[in-house]
């Protein structure tokens, strides 16, 4: 669970770095942590992940078994109910823990985003088209490839998982008081050498 929670949370600091290297042309240290890691995508995939399965298998889909379906039509409509099911709980998983995540970075004076400028938000923390966004990018993600990077992780050699897990939570740890000390040192958060690099 550990190292699928690390995978994650790097696959969401990948993503969020292409996505604003394409929209702003620059290269920018993307989170709060040193480190390329974006907890706030690790956490809630993980916990929808593991608590709620895929729009495949899990909670929702055995919720939705019990509902008979004869045809091949109803069977459609059954599958198209769990994957509206499943994006609405991933949608409200993802928006409680960035809501969250955006009260405790406001405390210490590190906030990472601002949604104050589009409609429907909550005082900047939250705001419904990114929970939109975030509902389908669960979705997407549980449908292609979460099943496959558990699978592949829980294969590994289980001395070499737990000595990888010890050692990456040491890691977080240590980039996290970092940055506490930098951010009441500095008033910020420690950013990367290329936050200001345009490169397109």
């Amino acid at each position: 669970m550990s190292l699928f929670f690390f995978s994650t949370s790097f696959i969401g600091w990948f993503f969020e770095t292409i996505v604003c290297l394409i929209a702003d042309h620059r290269l920018s240290d993307r989170g709060f942590l040193t480190l390329p890691l974006c907890p706030v995508y690790g956490l809630p995939i993980s916990i929808a992940y593991f608590c709620i399965g895929t729009p495949k298998e899990g909670v929702i889909v055995k919720l939705f078994a019990k509902i008979p379906a004869k045809t091949d039509e109803g069977k459609r409509w059954r599958f198209l109910g769990v994957i509206i099911a499943y994006f609405l709980m991933a949608a409200a998983i993802a928006t409680l823990f960035e809501l969250f995540a955006a009260i405790l970075l406001k405390t210490l004076n590190a906030s990472m985003w601002d949604y104050g400028a589009l409609p429907w938000n909550y005082k900047g923390f939250v705001c419904f088209s990114i929970s939109f966004i975030w509902g389908v990018l669960l979705t997407i993600s549980a449908l292609t490839f979460l099943n496959p990077l558990f699978l592949g992780l829980s294969r590994l050699n289980k001395r070499a998982k737990r000595i990888l897990s010890v050692c990456l939570w040491v890691l977080l740890a240590s980039d996290v008081i970092f940055n506490l000390f930098y951010l009441k040192t500095n008033g910020r958060h420690y950013e990367w050498i290329f936050d200001n690099l345009h490169i397109l």
